[in-house]
């Protein structure tokens, strides 16, 4: 009866489980996680919000949530606004301080990546989902096992092989698995193979790269997407742009079924109604490269902060208040004692916070539009802004510019004779508040209160958000008879704006089939393609519309160019791919003393990102692999004894690489720019074998003056033996004291290096065409180091005058480095002068038709320059 037996139990085990949900489980996983591990930053959503991910890897995040604004206690400090026939507001100091917070630590340096098993929590949930997957075969169970392998998630352990083994499990063993499910295991599976997880597989590039066809075939979206970056950056196969347009063209239907909701039945003609998408979705961006929260890998010189959302915080407010005119040249006048300005400029910086959220905030529309509303239907009531508003056809529209010089980031303000602070942030309340009525965000949409709002923001700020809202009213005729005359002139007035830019391409499109005078009246005229082109860059509907032409056959381009606004569009909505609040979080929540899982998920996390095709995570993932800032920016942990220690591995270096050279070949001038000075520099098990490969540093030193031609030339000039006698005798005199300041560390040692043993092989040429391509995409540290490198005849031949001209093109860039440029520029000269007394050209070749003067001509000729009184 030993088989009864067993069939018995197992009817019990699985009655025991039978009524467990594996999400439940993971339900509780996130609740015992958010009960037990405290973190420094949480992601706070609205309280009535609905959590609802779009992607599996939604399901892993421990969501937080916030009550609306709190009323003082005795354990707050901060502002009570009291409002007439409105309930009081208490605002917080630490919520507005915290608004906007870019200054989060970094986890850079000795990180962990040999992750085999760690253990950490045991818990119980994963003997059920064990179970769920060993007794019931439930597929949901096994994916989400593994993926908490996988990502180390909530403190459990590590354990990559185990995640590789579930995965597997579920493409091949379990029944009846959706295709969802085998999907996310194919395109896991991909990751594992394509990246190796830093160093626990072997990688499989083709292996890796079948398993996300197979996803793909399932209509898996991040297999999708990362089928679509191989082919169009040839990633591990060759480029094929036919290829990334199909699986990008799949990616564009999946987004246009998401966004149908936010289509609007618009009258195009009398006789036409259509659906049509006229506002820009809101986007929220945590897709970051992380070393621009550092300043940048070269500071703010180059691409630093380009990913950074901007805000407008408290402090500019204060900044604002001095700007107005009742406060200029009034020596009384003190900002923070208005307190009816002060309360102003708190419902105005709540109204954008809640509307835009910030990296610790979530939007919250229902706050914002309640701000909002306080802050106009009190503001109207204010003697000043309502004499403001009648005197509205005298104001004077003088443009002055602020500029946050912390930020680098600025905006414009409008300020009319009688205009006040207090007109501005009513104003630009009321810009919000139309807005919101517009687009039914917060509330109900109602096109004439929006109009009406819209207007009194335009009159009393006269700045530039939303600057397309009016001519969206009057184009599509919303709540009032369409002008389109009207609309147009708005476009035309903001044309230098990419939304203007946009409805007016979008306007000309309306007319020109209308009119189809056109000998091609189905090809769109070049004329409006360039205003969608210069529109696409930096909004959303611009991007969607070229594409929409391509499909259509309206629009002919070379797939390379419409690949790139396909890959630039779909990536907006990243959302639909991953979410990335997982690395996010994970590393400003990272403690690597207490040895918690944390940045191990951050780094799979930008991984899997990575794969998808995300730059950002590319370039990151490079550069917290080969610490480029912070405290293990420094040489003493590259070059050093323990370079080959669990913390700083060759193969971490190697990874670091790759990661940026994929980064670069997305055109991210920063990371091109290091793989410059990587490759330059290379890397060596100690500092001493580092600097006995620099081409520059076995040189005499008189070889930086001289030029180099010239200098090897087996018959050279009478000066230039005599000039290198005297060189070397100088440095045979002050040998001794080289010495010296060896021996006490002052100087480097230049003993002779025999044992290259390279982690990275310097290799100048491949620096060099890293420095190139970052100049030809407009990086002036690319071209700075271009002319450098011609200066010195470093990988290429040597060249003063090519040398100039990219030092000057570096100075034409930015001037953030002008004075090393202008520094570099006259030594140049110098230079050059000195060349053309030894008879050399800029390139340091002897002149043939030297002009052969003697040398007591020249000198005489020089002397008589300086005595000429003309001579400047």
């Amino acid at each position: 009866m030993k088989w009864l037996d067993t069939l018995l139990i197992s009817v019990a085990l699985s009655k025991s489980v039978v009524s467990i949900d594996p999400h439940d489980v993971l339900e509780q996983f996130k609740e015992e996680y958010r009960i037990k591990n405290s973190v420094q930053y949480d992601y706070l959503v609205p309280s009535e919000a609905e959590i609802k991910g779009d992607t599996f890897f939604h399901d892993y995040f421990p969501y937080y949530k916030t009550a609306s604004p709190k009323m003082k206690n005795e354990n707050n400090s901060g502002y009570m606004l009291e409002i007439p026939d409105s309930e009081s507001i208490f605002l917080d100091y630490e919520d507005i301080d915290l608004y906007g917070k870019i200054d989060f630590k970094f986890p850079y340096g000795p990180l962990k990546l040999d992750h085999s098993i760690v253990n950490k929590t045991v818990n119980e949930h994963i003997d059920e989902l064990n179970n769920l997957i060993e007794i019931e075969n439930n597929s949901e169970a096994a994916r989400i096992l593994a993926d908490i392998n996988l990502f180390g998630l909530y403190n459990t352990a590590i354990d990559v092989k185990q995640a590789e083994a579930l995965y597997l499990r579920i493409v091949n063993e379990l029944p009846n698995v959706s295709a969802e499910i085998e999907g996310h295991a194919h395109f896991m599976l991909g990751v594992i193979y394509s990246t190796g997880v830093f160093g626990n597989f072997e990688k499989d590039p083709a292996k890796g790269l079948i398993h996300y066809r197979f996803a793909a075939d399932l209509n898996n979206i991040q297999a999708q997407m990362t089928l679509a970056h191989k082919y169009m950056f040839a990633v591990n196969v060759v480029e094929n742009y036919s290829e990334a347009i199909y699986y990008f063209s799949l990616i564009k239907e999946r987004i246009e079924g998401k966004i149908g909701s936010s289509m609007l039945n618009v009258q195009k003609t009398p006789s036409t109604i259509v659906e049509e998408m006229i506002f820009s979705y809101n986007l929220n961006k945590f897709d970051v490269s992380w070393c621009d929260f550092e300043d940048g890998i070269f500071g703010p010189a180059t691409q630093a902060l380009d990913t950074l959302r901007y805000f407008e915080t408290f402090d500019d407010y204060e900044k604002i208040k001095q700007m107005g005119t009742g406060s200029l040249g009034d020596d009384d006048y003190v900002a923070d004692e208005d307190e009816t300005l002060n309360a102003y400029s708190l419902l105005y910086f709540e109204t954008q916070k809640h509307y835009n959220g910030d990296y610790l905030n979530a939007r919250n529309y229902d706050m914002a539009f309640k701000f909002a509303n306080l802050c106009v239907s009190n503001g109207l009531l204010e003697p000043d802004v309502a004499q403001s508003l009648k005197n509205v056809e005298k104001l004077n529209q003088a443009k002055e510019e602020f500029k946050d010089s912390s930020s680098g980031f600025k905006f414009e303000i409008s300020f009319g004779e009688d205009l006040s602070p207090l007109d501005l942030f009513v104003g630009r309340c009321a810009q919000y508040l139309g807005h919101m009525y517009l687009r039914g965000e917060g509330t109900e949409v109602n096109y004439d209160l929006a109009k009406h709002y819209i207007d009194i923001g335009k009159n009393l700020a006269g700045n530039k958000p939303f600057l397309s809202d009016n001519g969206i009213i009057n184009y599509y005729g919303l709540g009032m008879e369409a002008d389109k005359k009207k609309a147009l002139e708005i476009y035309e007035d903001g044309i230098k704006y990419a939304s203007p830019r946009y409805y007016k391409a979008l306007h000309l499109i309306d007319e020109f089939e209308t009119q189809l005078k056109t000998e091609n009246p189905d090809i769109i005229p070049e004329k409006i393609i360039t205003m969608l082109s210069t529109a696409s860059p930096y909004n959303m509907l611009a991007k969607r519309k070229l594409i929409q032409l391509y499909e259509e056959g309206r629009y002919t381009t070379e797939e390379k160019s419409i690949s790139g606004v396909y890959n630039s569009y779909v990536k907006l909505l990243d959302h639909l791919y991953f979410d990335f609040k997982l690395p996010f979080y994970s590393f400003i929540n990272s403690k690597p003393e207490n040895d918690d899982n944390k940045i191990w998920t951050g780094l799979v996390s930008l991984a899997i990102a990575s794969e998808i095709g995300y730059a950002n995570a590319q370039q990151s993932l490079g550069v917290i692999l080969w610490p480029t800032l912070g405290k293990f920016a420094s040489k003493k942990y590259r070059y050093s004894d323990d370079i080959y220690s669990t913390v700083f591995t060759a193969q971490r270096f190697k990874e670091a690489i790759s990661y940026l050279e994929i980064s670069a070949k997305h055109y991210n001038r920063d990371s091109i720019n290091y793989l410059g000075d990587l490759y330059y520099n290379g890397l060596y098990p100690s500092y001493t074998e580092q600097i006995q490969t620099d081409p520059l540093y076995n040189r005499p030193w008189w070889q930086y003056v001289l030029p180099l031609s010239s200098v090897e030339e087996e018959e050279k000039s009478w000066l230039l033996p005599k000039l290198i006698s005297l060189f070397e005798t100088i440095d045979k005199i002050i040998s001794p004291l080289k010495l010296t300041l060896r021996s006490i560390g002052l100087l480097r040692n230049s003993s002779t290096y025999t044992n290259e043993i390279a982690i990275v092989p310097r290799d100048v040429k491949k620096a060099i065409s890293y420095y190139y391509d970052a100049s030809t995409l407009g990086s002036h540290l690319g071209s700075y180091n271009v002319g450098w490198a011609y200066e010195f005849g470093i990988g290429v031949a040597q060249d003063l005058n090519l040398a100039k001209r990219y030092y000057e093109l570096s100075l034409e860039r930015s001037n953030l480095g002008y004075l090393a440029v202008k520094f570099a520029i006259l030594r140049l000269e110098l230079k050059a002068y000195v060349w053309s007394l030894i008879g050399c050209d800029g390139r340091g070749i002897r002149e043939i038709n030297h002009d052969g003067k003697t040398w007591k001509e020249r000198f005489t000729m020089i002397i008589s320059m300086f005595g000429n009184p003309n001579f400047d």
